[in-house]
């Protein structure tokens, strides 16, 4: 005795196995836990501006923070200096990797300074 199966219940039978498969070889993406983990651990390693100034203080008594620059300004901003002495800020052109001529200097300071322009 021979059993009729229906065509449509192959049919549906080979959809749900291809689907099936489909999603095993493709895989889901990371779940949204992990990511968020991802971007923590990635936050964690890079050091905060001021753990880095801090540090930088830690491996001698002088210390300077520049903040991003804009190209077009003839003039650098200055976040921190902290000065083990009275001292300038200077600031030279590059010349591969090596100071070239003065573009900037500071008015003498005492002991550091903070958020001023080096013209």
């Amino acid at each position: 005795m021979q059993q009729n199966i229906p065509k449509s219940l192959i049919f549906v039978f080979f959809i749900v196995t291809v689907l099936v498969i489909t999603i095993l070889l493709v895989g889901p993406e990371k779940p949204l836990s992990q990511q968020k983990q991802a971007q923590q651990t990635q936050q964690a390693m890079e050091p905060s501006r001021s753990a880095t100034f801090e540090s930088m203080l830690e491996a001698a008594d002088n210390a300077i923070y520049v903040e991003n620059q804009k190209t077009e300004s003839d003039s650098v901003q200055i976040g921190f200096v902290v000065l083990s002495r009275p001292g300038y800020v200077v600031i030279f052109n590059d010349q591969d990797g090596v100071p070239g001529s003065v573009i900037g200097q500071s008015d003498l300071l005492e002991s550091g300074g903070e958020h001023f322009l080096c013209q």
